[in-house]
């Protein structure tokens, strides 16, 4: 049983999108279709904390973490 790690804000992009593939359209419906390009993922994802990509586009962070874990959780 692997059990995946919780979302957080502090997860990197690609933790987050590699843990919870679900999340993706989550990502999607923020605007970030970059992250569909497993290139992109593999490249900004390991460096790029959620925390500081919601900061940078002036998205409520809540509001994306209650998103993307009722994704995780469906």
């Amino acid at each position: 049983d692997t059990t995946m790690p919780p979302i957080h804000l502090d997860l990197s992009v690609k933790d987050c999108l590699d843990g919870h593939p679900e999340t993706l359209p989550v990502f999607q419906s923020f605007g970030f279709h970059d992250f569909d390009s497993p290139q992109v993922r593999g490249k900004l994802g390991p460096f790029l904390k959620l925390r500081t990509l919601l900061k940078f586009k002036r998205i409520d962070p809540e509001l994306f973490l209650t998103r993307c874990c009722q994704a995780a959780e469906n």
